[in-house]
């Protein structure tokens, strides 16, 4: 087993694959209940500190349900997810729409290119997709 920092306290736990320690895994698990409990009843009244004072869960708490993706709120503190890549809000996802357009555009013309050296091992009608190596 491998020693890892919880991602919610940083205490270390060993860990086979959860990011989280077994108590912060049960708040978590008890946090996300209340609060999708407080949503399904009261849709209308969804904004981030409404939901905080309502269930009384911690702001750090909410936070790391939003960052993921289990919950969505409306109104939260910092506006809400922005890009990785340039800054804007997006929906939910890390980059928006133009910065993930622009990266898919870039994979398909560098990949197009390596593929014209494999025409031998396609398929007709059927593109084929290689995986950049990370020692590339």
């Amino acid at each position: 087993m491998a020693i890892s920092l919880c991602e919610l306290c940083g205490k270390p736990f060993n860990s086979i694959s959860s990011k989280l320690c077994s108590e912060c895994s049960r708040i978590i698990d008890e946090t996300y209940i209340k609060v999708r409990k407080y949503i399904y009843q009261n849709p209308k009244n969804c904004e981030f500190i409404d939901i905080i004072e309502a269930t009384e869960v911690s702001e750090k708490e909410l936070n790391y349900l939003i960052k993921k993706g289990r919950i969505e709120v409306v109104n939260k503190i910092g506006g809400g997810p922005h890009c990785r890549a340039c800054g804007k809000k997006t929906t939910g996802s890390a980059l928006c729409e133009q910065c993930m357009a622009k990266i898919v555009s870039e994979k398909l013309t560098s990949k197009e290119a390596a593929d014209t050296d494999n025409k031998e091992s396609e398929i007709p009608g059927r593109k084929r997709i290689i995986p950049k190596s990370y020692n590339d």
